[in-house]
């Protein structure tokens, strides 16, 4: 059996119940820690929403109130927002997921590299006094310290936030994992929520989420399954992506009321070499060359 295959199985078995994903989530980004570098993964990329929404979305940051969709396991995203700004923050997910125990590794981290993060932020240094004396044991005391909102098991449609309240709402690998139905519904929200003229900047993974176990398949493996194959998995979080490509996003947007200002997707672009259009199941035979070249697109645009 292949580790594509095995690692499928397995997540199979655990994603079938919430109970088994709970337990899943216990095991690994628990008892294990697999989500330790999760905290450098944020920084990383926060960098990238961050320079630009400026640059392409023209929004004023410092006093923006953001919504991060899901998260994760990790409070980095919300220790970023508040460096960042001081505006609310609200965080929601449909699975209650953040871990206590990451919450010492996200502030060394972001404390460690706040001196870079001041600059393209446009922060003084001392700025990094908002997180003195948090609480590292105990999520709520320090969400609350911080003024951010958690909201786990939310759905797409059911939102509690007003109409028009946020200005920037974001996402790290996250719209992915949604339904297509779900995803046109979350982005209805954000479109609900987000003011006019406010930014959303989503980074999205387009690739097989099981290819990095096995060295044998390309990013777009999962794309040479049939619909009726990948259906059987589409209410199992550990396994499902919806498969859309690209385009599909950048329709989506539109559609809603965004004007997309940005669609990039280069520096992933090596991943998809080698992919054989013939392989790929039905409709992805006929993808454009742009769906197939975008392993992973960054997406910023603007609420019209």
């Amino acid at each position: 059996m292949d580790r594509w295959r095995a690692k499928w199985l397995l997540c199979r078995a655990f994603g079938s119940t919430r109970p088994g994903c709970s337990l899943y989530w216990w095991l690994t980004a628990g008892l294990l820690g697999t989500r330790g570098a999760m905290p450098a993964k944020w920084c990383q990329w926060f960098r990238e929403h961050v320079i630009l929404v400026r640059r392409h979305g023209k929004l004023a940051v410092h006093d923006a109130n953001v919504w991060v969709a899901d998260p994760g396991f990790t409070v980095t995203a919300a220790l970023l927002c508040r460096l960042l700004s001081d505006g609310t923050i609200l965080l929601t997910e449909r699975w209650p997921r953040l871990r206590p125990q990451y919450t010492p590794l996200s502030l060394s981290v972001v404390r460690e590299r706040f001196p870079d993060m001041a600059r393209w932020m446009k922060r003084e240094g001392s700025r990094l006094a908002v997180l003195d004396d948090l609480p590292e044991r105990g999520l709520g005391p320090l969400l609350q310290r911080i003024g951010a909102r958690y909201l786990p098991r939310v759905e797409p449609k059911t939102v509690d936030a007003p109409a028009d309240s946020v200005d920037l709402c974001l996402s790290m690998g996250a719209l992915e994992h949604y339904s297509p139905s779900a995803l046109s519904a979350l982005v209805a929200e954000m479109a609900r929520i987000v003011r006019p003229g406010g930014v959303i900047s989503h980074i999205v993974d387009h690739r097989d989420h099981l290819w990095h176990f096995d060295p044998t398949k390309d990013c777009f493996h999962h794309l040479r399954l049939p619909d009726s194959f990948w259906q059987r998995v589409e209410r199992n979080p550990l396994l499902y992506t919806n498969r859309l490509l690209h385009t599909d996003y950048l329709g989506m947007f539109r559609a809603a009321g965004f004007d997309v200002n940005y669609a990039g997707y280069g520096l992933h672009v090596p991943d998809t070499d080698g992919i054989t259009r013939e392989l790929l199941w039905g409709r992805y035979r006929e993808a454009s060359d742009e769906d197939l070249r975008a392993a992973v697109s960054h997406f910023v645009a603007v609420r019209r």
